[in-house]
């Protein structure tokens, strides 16, 4: 198109109309793209009597494909020459279903295949209207691969405009702008700064200073507000008598937290060591109030939660010191040493009486489709009889981490990771974004295809995730048994594979017809089966 008339308005592309599609600063088509189909469509309805001189006014570089409408949302054949949408309400639908012959028994399968050649992000635009009542139109941008199916075909979109208002058998047409591809990488950044060296996330605090709810340190290493930061200290010589904070190494008061809730008097024992865990936002006091050196008879019957001992006392410990991640830790058995510099003697603690390392980690009341529920500290999600989903509050770094999800009423659920641009209206898969297991049929899902993988779930199942964002990769497990012959821990046999990108765990409903109810277990001490050596929680 250089230049051209729709409804009364000119557009051009060569500077020459006031409604040019590149503009002075390159981007016109943002701004003049949506009144075109919207003048292209009224130009249609009123003038127009072929598809293709519709297709040449929309600005298309394909034929128009005349439709009947149908009033369907499963995902099926509409029918020859019938087109539908997953979702009745048109600026909520997420994908297109288009008969492979237009009302004319014309093939147009070509045209359809198409639509995704772009190597764009956004493939292109379709715009639909009616072809008799120019009110009636809608227009969606193009994302993902058109999916092949028997006499139809699967075009993923999202809505950009229009009232929609179609009814059963009208007569519609379809118009498709294809993007042009994705340009050349460009030039790489400045490096950024250095990351916080992970050797410096647990830090000694000493006894601590100030008073019993206003605590200071000056913690070595040099302690900083990042989370999963850690300090062990000493708290004075008076306990806590209701809500406290901690300036640690003069990075100002921080509130100390436990649970999540602000301290109740008693919570800081006095001359008692704690672990303080940064969580981005709060200092969490980790166990339930610290531990004190053991007598004598304590540490000859065993029953001790520390032993004070020397270095020298250390020497058969040496070769036997690994690492401990929380998926590997056991509570009952596992000691860990920690130095004490008040007493100048490494103590021996048991892990139980640091208790379980908690996750921040909890379903997100922000991010959420607005027939979800969360109850339980946000940690338990339920919704009735509608699709819709949940994305957690944290979303997985690089790195490797596992969590499990308990099947309250398993009816619909889906389970797995979706980017921030998933459809929250729709389940977890059922776009590009997301990966899934669908717990209720046993199948796992991207990009709206469902694929038979593992067992179907009952009331009372655990679902544990695997994700290894540094190798793109995703496993599930029920029950510990994980499915399709995965192992997370070689490597091996991964439900999908080439995942890419920020994801967040995610829970929603694939059915309109059920209610179905889940507990999300982010904290290891939660877990029903082990980590994957190698793996661990999401902070």
């Amino acid at each position: 198109m250089t230049s051209t008339t729709l409804n009364g308005h000119d557009y051009s592309t060569d500077g020459s109309a006031d409604r040019d599609m590149v503009g002075d600063d390159g981007y016109g088509y943002q701004t003049w793209l949506i009144p075109m189909f919207q003048d292209a469509l009224t130009d249609f309805a009123a003038k127009l009597t072929n598809a293709n001189s519709a297709a040449a006014a929309a600005g298309s570089a394909l034929p128009v494909i005349k439709y009947g409408w149908d009033n369907g949302t499963t995902d099926a054949d509409p029918g020859a020459g019938k087109l539908r949408a997953n979702n009745a309400t048109l600026s909520s639908a997420t994908t297109l279903y288009l008969s492979t012959s237009d009302m004319n028994s014309v093939d147009v399968s070509s045209i359809i295949g198409v639509y995704d050649d772009s190597t764009s992000t956004v493939k292109g635009y379709l715009a639909i209207g009616h072809r008799t009542d120019p009110t009636k139109w809608v227009i969606y941008s193009v994302g993902g691969s058109v999916v092949t199916a028997t006499g139809y075909r699967k075009v993923t979109v999202a809505y950009v405009a229009g009232p929609g208002g179609f009814s059963a058998a009208d007569p519609v047409a379809v118009g498709f702008v294809r993007n042009g591809d994705k340009g050349d990488t460009g030039a790489t950044g400045a490096t950024g700064t250095n990351g916080v060296d992970g050797t410096n996330k647990v830090c000694e605090g000493g006894t601590a200073g100030g008073t019993e709810n206003a605590l200071t340190c000056t913690a070595s290493p040099a302690a900083i507000l990042a989370r999963g930061v850690a300090i062990s200290l000493q708290t004075g010589s008076l306990a806590n008598t209701g809500a406290a904070t901690l300036n640690a190494n003069s990075l100002g008061a921080v509130t100390i937290q436990k649970n999540g809730s602000a301290l109740v008097a008693g919570d800081l024992p006095a001359s008692t060591r704690v672990l303080l865990v940064y969580d981005g936002t709060y200092w969490q006091l980790s166990g339930g109030g610290g531990f004190t050196a053991a007598t004598a008879s304590d540490a000859a019957t065993g029953t001790s939660t520390t032993l004070a001992v020397t270095p020298s006392a250390l020497s058969g410990w040496t070769n036997a010191l690994t690492e401990l991640t929380p998926g590997n830790v056991d509570q009952a058995n596992d000691f860990l040493p920690i130095w004490d510099t008040s007493a100048s003697a490494m103590r021996k603690v048991r892990a139980s009486a640091l208790a379980t390392v908690a996750s921040t980690t909890t379903w997100n009341p922000s991010d959420k489709y607005s027939a979800m529920t969360l109850s339980n500290g946000n940690l338990t999600a339920s919704i009735n009889l509608s699709q819709g989903s949940v994305r957690a509050t944290n979303s997985i770094a690089a790195g490797k981490y596992y969590w499990e999800v308990v099947c309250i009423n398993v009816g619909g659920a889906i389970i797995g990771i979706m980017l921030a641009a998933g459809n929250l209206g729709s389940y977890p898969g059922n776009d590009a974004y997301g990966y899934a297991y669908e717990a209720y049929v046993g199948k796992k899902v991207n990009g709206n295809t469902e694929v038979a993988y593992g067992s179907v779930c009952v009331n009372g199942d655990v679902v544990g995730i695997a994700v290894d964002a540094i190798n793109g990769k995703i496993w599930f497990r029920v029950n510990g048994v994980w499915q399709g012959g995965g192992d997370p821990t070689a490597g091996t046999s991964a439900a999908y594979t080439g995942i890419a990108g920020s994801f967040f765990p995610a829970f929603g409903s694939g059915s309109g017809s059920a209610s179905p109810s889940v507990t999300a277990r982010f904290s290891p001490g939660s877990w029903s089966s082990p980590a994957p050596t190698g793996f661990t929680y999401i902070a």
